[in-house]
């Protein structure tokens, strides 16, 4: 049975820990000027896999959080 929070996924983000995130271009692409460009280039790949030097999992997964939702909340250290 398909897990049906990564249907219809089509990136690959992968983190500095290398521990992998499935997720929409369209909601990626929105946060990230820089993430737009890459991933409107016609060259690439069909799902591609973006390395996100310098950002941890934990961090990436409340980023993706305040993409997909509009609101996280971070625990403070």
């Amino acid at each position: 049975m398909v897990d049906r929070s990564e249907l219809f996924t089509d990136l690959t983000l992968v983190t500095e820990d290398l521990r992998e995130s499935r997720a929409h271009r369209l909601v990626v692409s929105s946060g990230s000027k820089v993430l737009q460009k890459i991933l409107a280039s016609k060259s690439l790949e069909r799902d591609p896999v973006i390395f996100l030097s310098g950002i941890l999992h934990d961090d990436l997964t409340f980023i993706l959080q305040f993409l997909y939702y509009g609101d996280v909340t971070v625990p403070q250290v």
